[in-house]
């Protein structure tokens, strides 16, 4: 019994040696995302209370694009943590809460910095599939205007934001190119291109 165990230790401390050696340390991505929700926690919260106490339908909010920069350290086999950077950008051609057919713009900018876990469903040297969550924070710049009024309106405050990515797809051993379908910061539909070091 006690020769089986360390034959089994051993073998267990050779498999994880040849992994590390083996295997990537660190992601680095770039991406771009379209219909980024970097104000994904308080959309959730507001359409929560409209939904379940004001018994009204879900409102739509206007949805921005964005850049982003991810960099992921592989903790285990199926684990990695990171950060994220980016920041999203949203111009109308109609005021925000003006009336409708009012001509002006609403513009925000926002920037975000935000912490990564990634889990992977499977790894293959070639391609990977894959889900991340995120949190983090920000700040937004406002700008609202009427042309008709000439009234103009800006405002900066503060962000807190999420993302929740349960689909992931990257290809390629050390360049390779990524998709990805989730809510929140990074949009909709994240794509870009990702390099892997050991």
């Amino acid at each position: 019994m006690k020769k089986i165990f360390i034959t089994s230790a051993i073998s267990l401390l050779l498999s994880t040696t040849g992994y590390t050696q083996d295997s990537y340390r660190h992601d680095i991505q770039l991406g771009t995302g379209l219909w980024a929700s970097e104000q994904a926690v308080l959309e959730g919260y507001i359409n929560l209370f409209t939904v379940f106490f004001l018994r009204k339908t879900v409102t739509l909010y206007e949805r921005s694009n964005g850049l982003y920069g991810a960099y992921r350290y592989r903790i285990t086999r199926r684990i990695s943590a990171g950060l994220s950077a980016g920041m999203t950008l949203l111009n109308t051609e109609e005021p925000l809460f003006g009336l409708s057919g009012t001509t002006g713009d609403y513009r925000y900018v926002s920037a975000l910095l935000a912490a990564e876990g990634q889990f992977h469903y499977i790894d293959r040297p070639e391609w990977s599939f894959y889900g991340i969550a995120g949190a983090g924070l920000g700040s937004t710049y406002e700008r609202n205007s009427r042309t008709t009024t000439g009234m103009v309106e800006k405002d900066r405050y503060p962000l807190v934001t999420i993302q929740v990515t349960p689909i992931g797809v990257r290809y390629g051993k050390t360049a390779g190119i990524f998709a990805e379908l989730g809510y929140g910061y990074r949009g909709i539909l994240n794509a870009g291109i990702s390099v892997r070091l050991k």
